[in-house]
């Protein structure tokens, strides 16, 4: 029996049935990069389609600087499970690039002791950011919205803050001033886009 039940709709038959065929006949490095071509949400939508025997194989197959990003799509239970089983300095290095309230709601979820135990290895900065939106209740107006912004100190010349911006390449939606904090993330000021 085929592994992929509910994929036909998504994926090209032929995709599922390569999927398939390396992950039966036990191609592990096939299914290693065919796993993290896809996009993160396809992977999640993947792992929760797949038996629990599997998917704890096809999780450990995810290249790890990837987990963060499916880890946010998964549904709350698979998650937990596999952001329980991380190490604490594991998780926080895996959800680093994720946007606040992503990180918010993957520790939302998990047991206290865990939580602090990853907020304790995080960077000062991220840490408050985090603790910040952890403080409101889920489905609360603070809980929903989106805490994302970009924020730079007062030495940091407008230069620096140029060429960061073209590295990064993107920037949270509606972004429209980058704002200038001390180092206990205060406001200072703000500096527009435009």
């Amino acid at each position: 029996m085929p592994i992929l039940e509910n994929f036909e709709n998504e994926y090209s038959s032929d995709n599922l049935r390569r999927l398939n065929e390396a992950l039966q006949s036990g191609m592990f490095v096939q299914v290693r990069m065919m796993l993290n071509e896809l996009p993160a949400a396809d992977v999640a939508h993947f792992l929760e389609s797949t038996p629990p025997k599997e998917r704890d194989i096809l999780w450990r197959l995810i290249n790890t600087e990837r987990e963060g990003q499916v880890l946010q799509f998964l549904d709350d239970e698979i998650r937990n499970e596999y952001a329980s089983n991380m190490e604490p300095a594991e998780l926080a290095a895996a959800t680093r690039d994720l946007d606040i309230d992503n990180q918010a709601d993957i520790l939302g979820d998990l047991p206290d002791k865990i939580v602090k135990e990853v907020l304790a290895s995080m960077r000062v900065q991220d840490r408050h950011r985090i603790e910040h939106a952890l403080s409101y209740p889920e489905d609360s107006a603070g809980g929903l919205m989106n805490t994302d912004v970009v924020t730079v100190r007062p030495s940091v010349t407008i230069e620096v803050v140029l060429r960061y911006l073209r590295m990064k390449g993107e920037l949270p939606n509606n972004t429209d001033s980058i704002y200038v904090v001390d180092s206990e993330d205060k406001f200072i000021g703000s500096v527009n886009l435009s």
